[in-house]
């Protein structure tokens, strides 16, 4: 069977600083060495893991299908491209375009449990516009890249996600 190459991103809540790929291409091309992971940011740099010289991680067939990258010190929307290679060529490659936002989605669950522990919070002038516009910011970068409008409408509203995150008194 021919390969046709696929691979999918995640990130868990129990890990949010690892971007967890896994690669379910089909089929098989026994000239196939090895993966290339590019991970391009919305201002066209990279993310690697500290120590990594190159602006990709290598993803050896041996590791398997799944491997992890320690890169997501925050939310980010990013390109990210598999390349699967001989020793010196790229033999076909993917681009999927994903969107990162758990730690948002983390800090917007502990305030929502921060209301149920102490109600009065929600009469506080900052609460609910605080707490709007963080769910508006989560939900547009999001948006933006599953309705395809790009990484760098996504990436503004994941700052602006983790500016409210930064700056607690903004909230209380």
């Amino acid at each position: 069977m021919p390969f046709t190459q696929n691979f999918a991103a995640s990130q868990v809540i129990s890990t949010p600083n690892l971007l967890i790929l896994d690669d379910t291409s089909t089929g098989s091309d026994a000239a196939i060495t090895t993966r290339r992971v590019y991970m391009q940011k919305s201002d066209g740099t990279y993310l690697v893991e500290t120590g990594t010289t190159t602006n990709y991680e290598v993803w050896s067939l041996a590791t398997g299908n799944t491997i992890s990258f320690n890169v997501l010190d925050k939310d980010y929307a990013l390109n990210i491209t598999v390349e699967w290679r001989d020793n010196s060529n790229v033999l076909y490659s993917k681009t999927v375009t994903y969107c990162f936002s758990t730690y948002a989605k983390i800090y917007n669950t502990k305030l929502s449990k921060a209301q149920i522990s102490t109600p009065e919070r929600l009469d506080g002038d900052n609460w609910l516009s605080t707490k709007f516009a963080l769910n508006t910011y989560i939900r547009a970068a999001d948006d933006a890249i599953s309705l395809g409008a790009g990484i760098a409408i996504a990436q503004l509203s994941l700052n602006k996600a983790k500016y409210i995150i930064d700056n607690p008194k903004l909230v209380y």
